[in-house]
């Protein structure tokens, strides 16, 4: 077992291309040349869940969800799935004034 400081973080991007049966890639065409980079935000929120589910099955260690989580509602989609933590990121960007919602919503649950 790993220690206290361990975690396991499921996921914050998705390499371009990847999962071709889940993901719409042609709505990203054009990032060919810059070598693709990754996908990131709303989008990997089914992966993250999916991701924790199967961590959990297997491990006992913390997990972090961050990747898709843009709502509270988000929030509890993840922590029931398994998660123990979050972290934040496109939100940030593009919808910044969801943040203290989210916020509210950790501390409730913990």
């Amino acid at each position: 077992m790993g220690s206290s400081r361990d975690i396991i973080t499921c996921s914050n991007t998705i390499p371009f291309g990847s999962f071709p049966d889940r993901i719409n890639w042609d709505k990203y065409k054009g990032l060919e040349h810059l070598g693709g980079g990754g996908l990131s935000g709303k989008p990997l929120l089914p992966f993250v869940i999916d991701w924790i589910k199967k961590a959990r099955k297997v491990s006992t260690m913390q997990i972090k969800a961050c990747g898709g989580i843009f709502c509270k509602e988000d929030v509890e989609k993840v922590m029931e799935t398994g998660a123990d933590a979050i972290e934040l990121g496109t939100v940030k960007l593009l919808r910044p004034w969801r943040i203290k919602s989210i916020i509210n919503k950790c501390n409730e649950i913990w």
